[in-house]
């Protein structure tokens, strides 16, 4: 009796972990789409021949600018929520002090 219900138990948890492994299987393949969308629209910038777009999209990020898109990136990950500059699940915002 108690070997087949540590045989249920690990066959549910294959079951979790075969969900799990789909659901993460699908977002790397949604990340990488969005990214390679996005590189082919940054190389059209990049390319184009409006000078003043040309230099915009060619001109190297501020660390401030490139420090906010990183942060909005790990916030956008689920697994971040803890984050205590990312809103919260219940719309509550933490502020960080500027630095003086």
């Amino acid at each position: 009796m108690k070997a087949e219900v540590e045989k249920e138990s690990l066959r549910q948890e294959a079951q979790r972990i075969s969900v799990l492994n789909i659901e993460n299987y699908q977002a790397k393949n949604e990340i990488e789409s969005a990214f390679y969308q996005q590189s082919k629209q940054l190389d059209r910038l990049r390319n184009s021949n409006n000078d003043q777009v040309n230099d915009w999209a060619n001109t190297p990020l501020p660390i401030d600018a490139a420090r906010l898109l990183k942060q909005a990136a790990n916030c956008a990950r689920r697994d971040n929520h803890s984050d205590r500059i990312c809103v919260t699940a219940n719309g509550n915002v933490q502020r960080v002090s500027a630095a003086p």
